[in-house]
């Protein structure tokens, strides 16, 4: 399986996990029907 980091810089409270969790929820959606998988971090 092939993995991509990807990674958020900016400064505290200007949406970083909302976007990153809104991108994954669209991901899920989009992907649901295929073998492509995206598994959140728990490390950050």
């Amino acid at each position: 399986m092939q993995k991509i980091n990807i990674t958020m810089l900016g400064p505290s409270g200007i949406g970083k996990t909302s976007l990153i969790t809104a991108m994954f929820h669209q991901f899920m959606e989009k992907v649901s029907i295929t073998s492509l998988q995206l598994i959140p971090s728990s490390e950050t």
